[in-house]
């Protein structure tokens, strides 16, 4: 699971819309968004869809802004 930070959703509505351009993408297994937190929670089959394409859907897909977390390097 991949937790993207997503601002600019105020409410269900919102949400909604995020969860349903999301979820139409193959290799996305399910996906929740949270306003309040202002995240989306993805799972995914990473052999079928990457991050980046799922941050760019949202981007260009809703009226909101997406981005992953930067990988923390060992």
């Amino acid at each position: 699971m991949k937790t993207l930070k997503v601002t600019g959703m105020t409410c269900g509505s919102c949400c909604s819309k995020v969860e349903t351009a999301v979820a139409k993408m193959d290799g996305v297994v399910k996906v929740k968004a949270d306003y309040a937190k202002g995240v989306a929670m993805v799972i995914y089959e990473p052999e079928k869809v990457e991050v980046a394409k799922i941050v760019e859907t949202i981007n260009t897909k809703t009226s909101f802004k997406a981005s992953a977390p930067k990988e923390k390097s060992s």
